[in-house]
């Protein structure tokens, strides 16, 4: 899961984007937080 780093940490600061692969179940939840 390393290979979306790139994308989960720009978004890391929005938040909006990062919720948003949450709920697809792309990333796991203690990510979000």
């Amino acid at each position: 899961m390393k290979g979306q780093t790139s994308l989960e940490e720009k978004d890391c600061p929005g938040g909006a984007h990062y919720t948003r692969e949450i709920r697809r179940g792309r990333l796991p939840e203690q990510r979000a937080l």
